[in-house]
């Protein structure tokens, strides 16, 4: 069965809300999982913007959207769970401090993209421009894989609950230019989260 999402959204998001903007694309995204599901959305050339979604989740369950605004690229990995990536200055990529509130988006040609969250902040390496940051998870990154920065406050959530038939939301995310959004489920059973996505320029 699909099932009802309650969203907290102030407007409705559609194409011609945004001024000398077009789509100039049209995609679907599908992710499942037996505790969860979740999905990565990367075009590489536009800002990645949900027309319509459903969901199906067993028990209600949380729908989480992250919204990447940063492109770097890994240096190396030091352990299983943290890696050393390029940054700016110590712990700065574009101006923005990153904190263990924020959040990295890894993607490696074999394993494919991992989201995991920044648990500590190590040494500034001032030869090569790189910052070091122990991940929640381990990770299959390699070097010069492209990381993807996520502020904590582009995070957005929903309640997905299990009651309802199947759903049509337009306008849940939109992504920023040329980023990647990863929209991902938690919750028991079997899940499933899809739509199809337009791309922006």
């Amino acid at each position: 069965m699909k099932k009802i999402v309650s969203i907290a959204v102030g407007m409705l998001l559609t194409v011609s809300a945004f001024a000398g903007i077009r789509e100039v694309s049209v995609g679907n995204y599908n992710g499942t999982g037996s505790t969860g599901a979740d999905i990565t959305i990367d075009n590489g050339n536009g800002a990645v913007m949900a027309k319509s979604t459903y969901i199906t989740v067993a028990t209600n369950a949380t729908m989480y959207t992250y919204l990447s605004s940063i492109k770097t690229k890994v240096k190396t990995t030091t352990a299983t769970n943290s890696i050393e990536i390029y940054t700016d200055s110590s712990n700065v990529l574009n101006g923005v401090t990153i904190t263990i509130s924020d959040s990295l988006l890894v993607h490696n040609a074999t394993s494919g993209w991992q989201l995991e969250g920044i648990s500590a902040i190590g040494a500034w390496d001032s030869t090569n421009h790189a910052t070091t940051y122990t991940l929640d998870g381990n990770t299959a990154a390699t070097a010069k894989d492209p990381v993807f920065f996520i502020d904590s406050g582009d995070v957005l959530s929903f309640s997905a609950l299990a009651a309802g038939g199947q759903t049509d939301l337009p306008g849940l995310f939109v992504g920023k230019q040329d980023m990647p959004v990863h929209v991902t489920i938690t919750g028991s059973g079997t899940t499933v989260i899809g739509g199809i996505y337009s791309i922006l320029q």
